[in-house]
């Protein structure tokens, strides 16, 4: 958790450091290549991360993960590379994207590493790779603006700190060192990429969801405005770290309970959204209290009247984390249409909404918009897993 709160801490003053040391357009483009790459980079990923980690028979080796995971990161860098120029994007834009293209493609590779190592219960690596990547980029943007007044030699030295860590660090974490990285049993591979093609889909789409009011914001109010939105709701970062840390660190023991002893995974369950509860009431709290001087201290002083656009980011924030806890527990149960139907509904809540809200109320319709899309997921997930699995969580029984 320490880790998470650090790597989060990092993400957001990356943006604090492009909004103070360079301008609003600069931290337009910058959200706007992470909004543009999001969709891309989940659909790739496949969610094998997850898949990995809770794969508690070993249906596929490490090098079935790996090559997929190469393959596909590769094939979606050069369609987004290819979608940027034929957009004719700004030089500068293009620039930055191409760079958190490079970012992301690493971020990738390390994240399937972190599977096999959430595996063998070695977190404590898992953290320090994180801290490290954290850490380095926001180094490497404050430098790059101290020294040059320019966002892209920041990036390119985040990247090259990034490859350091990958191959110096990750790589060598792993308990079998003779372990085999590629595959080239193309039967396998495709298998796996098929079983966790909807998986990827909803993480893809899960991101869209996340995207979608920034995309309006940009379609509707400029570059600008976008910059200003990304400021404010890069704070939706922390929920979003704090749950995948927190789903990643149970998936496993959560896995392990559904095949051996459903009633425990659901008391679990339970559990996890009841705490999840309390998060979502301290976000509010924290934004209602603190908000209004934090946007002061953290960017300028023309932010403070983004108090109201604060209150809908921290509810957002919040909900996404019971969200994502039942996100994980449809994965466990490898109900993944299904996660992906429910999860194509959400886009379509979030993207109707913000189209209509953003014109209407602004930066903070964009923000109600996203939770109207994380509140309906999360009980649309909560309908479906009491549908499949009624109360006595026994139904399909374990097939062993």
């Amino acid at each position: 958790m320490a880790s998470t709160v650090v790597g989060a801490l990092c993400q957001w003053l990356v943006v604090v450091s492009i909004a103070r040391l360079g301008d609003a357009t600069q931290l337009g483009y910058y959200s706007l290549a992470v909004a543009i790459l999001g969709p891309t980079v989940m659909l790739t990923r496949l969610n094998m991360r997850t898949v990995l980690a809770t794969d508690a028979r070993e249906r596929h080796t490490f090098a079935d993960y790996f090559t997929v995971r190469l393959v596909l990161s590769l094939l979606g860098s050069v369609v987004v590379v290819a979608y940027g120029f034929a957009e004719r994007m700004d030089k500068q834009m293009l620039l930055v994207l191409l760079a958190v293209i490079a970012l992301k493609a690493i971020e990738s590779q390390a994240d399937i590493v972190h599977g096999a190592l959430q595996r063998q219960s070695k977190f404590q690596a898992i953290s320090w790779s994180v801290i490290m990547r954290g850490v380095s980029l926001l180094a490497t943007v404050v430098a790059g603006f101290i020294l040059t007044n320019t966002l892209l030699v920041g990036l390119a030295a985040g990247i090259a700190i990034w490859l350091l860590v990958l191959f110096a660090y990750d790589f060598r974490r792993l308990e079998n060192r003779s372990i085999n990285w590629l595959t080239s049993d193309g039967r396998s591979t495709t298998k796996l990429a098929w079983e966790c093609l909807p998986s990827g889909a909803v993480m893809m789409l899960a991101s869209l969801n996340m995207n979608a009011p920034l995309y309006a914001v940009n379609h509707v109010l400029g570059v600008e405005a976008a910059g200003r939105y990304a400021a404010v709701a890069y704070f939706f970062t922390v929920g979003g770290l704090i749950a995948a840390s927190m789903t990643q660190s149970a998936a496993g023991h959560m896995a392990t309970f559904f095949f051996d002893d459903r009633a425990r995974f659901w008391m679990l369950l339970r559990k996890f959204l009841i705490y999840s509860s309390f998060i979502v009431l301290i976000a509010l709290s924290i934004a209602w209290l603190f908000g209004k001087p934090l946007l002061v201290m953290a960017y300028v002083a023309d932010n403070a009247d983004l108090h109201e656009l604060l209150h809908w980011v921290a509810l957002a924030s919040g909900l996404s984390i019971p969200a994502a806890f039942l996100g994980l527990a449809l994965t466990i149960a490898r109900l993944f249409w299904i996660e992906l139907a429910l999860t194509l509904i959400s886009v379509a809540i979030v993207g109707l909404t913000a189209l209509w809200w953003v014109p209407v109320w602004g930066l903070s319709g964009a923000a109600m918009a996203l939770t109207a899309g994380i509140a309906s997921r999360a009980i649309l997930s909560m309908a479906a897993l009491r549908l499949v699995n009624p109360k006595s969580g026994d139904h399909h029984a374990d097939k062993r």
